[in-house]
This record gives structure tokens, sequence and C-alpha cells, in this order.
């Protein structure tokens, strides 16, 4: 990884907030919420902290 991120190629590969905050239409159907999926989203990254700590 680059010293720098900001100023590496790295930060243009990140989304912008409106890409990333939205619901699949086939979610939006069944009735989750952007709320929902933030909590969703929240939860598996820490999941995934979680997963990796221990395989170090």
């Amino acid at each position: 990884m680059a010293a720098n991120f900001w100023t590496s190629s790295h930060y243009k590969h990140l989304l912008d907030q409106e890409d990333v905050d939205m619901v699949n239409t086939l979610d939006k159907e069944k009735g989750i919420t952007l709320e929902d999926f933030k909590l969703i989203k929240m939860h598996m990254a820490s999941f995934a902290v979680v997963i990796l700590s221990f395989e170090c």
C-alpha cells in the first residue's frame, strides 16, 4: 500500500457515498430499508475484523 493513501491511486477507487448507500431493488421489494442495509454492513465489517484477528 502506498505511504500516503490520500495521494495514492487507491484513493481513486473509493466510491461516492451515493453509490454506496443504495439498496438493491430485490432487497427493497423484500422490505429492507437503507437503515437496515447500513446496519447489516456495520455488522459484517465488525465480523470481518474478528475473523481477520484470529488469522494473525
